[in-house]
């Protein structure tokens, strides 16, 4: 049996400063194997108006850039003790995203990840689920990490919002590093 660490629903609060007008609940996780990393979210609306989560059309898994700017699920991974990071988009639409920052939102552009997540999506009467696997040989060397879970939500009414486990400035950024909040340990460590 493999080793196994996990973080599982976990609450995602949005940004004070645009806060959904239709009562929506995110929860994220996560599950750290020997060989790999899956990321979980989870999106619920909890009322009965006509407001919904807006998803985008499923298409051909490929990598894609600007997955934000609509229902987007977002991970950031750093070393505990560095400033580098490596951003994590995971589309309802099959497609992806990973990007590795040498500080804050300074973009490696040379960066290109060999390991393309396997991202399945569950839609439910009330919202959607999706998990996303990706090989742990993506991880920046080092033992200890700190993750942020975040995520992006467009309802039907063309509203936008944005989802973390805690927000540190006045509009939303997820690449703060004060917000990776997780702590994640080498499996072979333990």
């Amino acid at each position: 049996m493999k080793h196994c660490k996990q973080w599982r629903d976990i609450v995602l609060h949005p940004h004070p400063a645009q806060l959904p007008a239709t009562d929506i609940q995110v929860k994220a996780g996560i599950v750290y194997t020997d060989d790999a990393l899956v990321f979980s979210y989870q999106c619920r609306q909890q009322s009965d108006d006509d407001m919904g989560v807006l998803l985008p059309t499923p298409v051909v898994p490929t990598a894609c850039d600007n997955l934000w700017q609509h229902t987007c699920c977002e991970a950031f991974i750093g070393a505990k003790d560095a400033e580098a990071y490596l951003e994590f988009n995971f589309s309802p639409s099959g497609c992806w995203a990973v990007y590795r920052f040498d500080g804050y939102r300074v973009r490696d552009e040379s960066y290109v990840c060999r390991f393309a997540p396997n991202i399945e999506l569950r839609q439910l009467s009330d919202g959607f689920e999706l998990t996303a696997k990706i090989s742990s040989e993506v991880l920046p060397q080092t033992t200890s990490w700190l993750v942020g879970l975040t995520a992006v939500i467009e309802t039907t009414d063309g509203q936008t919002t944005y989802w973390a486990l805690r927000h540190d400035a006045p509009q939303p950024d997820f690449h703060l590093r004060s917000q990776f909040l997780m702590p994640l340990s080498s499996i072979n460590q333990s």
